[in-house]
Parts: C-alpha cells; sequence; structure tokens
C-alpha cells in the first residue's frame, strides 16, 4: 500500500530525524555531508531503517580512511560511491 504524501512526508521527515540523532552519536554531521552522500542515506535509511543504512555507510567510510590517501580523497570517495548507489534506488524511495 502506498503512503499518500503526507504520510510520506511525516516518513521522511522522521527517517531523517532519526538518521541526524544516529550520526551524531556516532561523532559525524549529517549536513556537513555531501547532498548525494545526504539524499541516499536517507532513502536508504527509508527503505532499510536507520541501523542497516548507517551501518553501511560507518563500513564503508572506515575501509576508504584505511586508505593512506588525503581527507578530502576519501571524501570525493564517498561522496561518489553514494552517488551512484543513489542511482540504483527506486525512484519513489530518492529523498
Amino acid at each position: 500500500m502506498a503512503l499518500g504524501w503526507f504520510e510520506q512526508d511525516n516518513f521522511e521527515r522522521t527517517a531523517k530525524e532519526v538518521l541526524i540523532i544516529a550520526l551524531k552519536e556516532r561523532g559525524a554531521d549529517f549536513y556537513k555531508l555531501d547532498p548525494a552522500v545526504q539524499n541516499t542515506l536517507l532513502a536508504e535509511t527509508m527503505q532499510e531503517g536507520v541501523q542497516q543504512a548507517l551501518q553501511r555507510y560507518m563500513n564503508m567510510k572506515a575501509t576508504i580512511e584505511e586508505t593512506a590517501a588525503s581527507k578530502i580523497f576519501h571524501e570525493m570517495v564517498l561522496k561518489e560511491i553514494y552517488r551512484e548507489r543513489g542511482k540504483t534506488l527506486p525512484k519513489d524511495e530518492q529523498a
């Protein structure tokens, strides 16, 4: 059963609030993430739940940070991964 626009808006807002809190607890700021990462992470949270989406994000971030590259490079790689992941999500799941 599809959600109406009002229910969808409330669901998205709640998912975003939970995601912001969960990231903050892990020392990350949702609003400092690239918009491509924000949108895809939010869409994944709405689709799979915050625990699974956040675990995937933290695992990818840790893996990328194991390289000897600069922080800017790490951020660029993470942004590109999430931009590509966002393309694979169903359009109605994207924020």
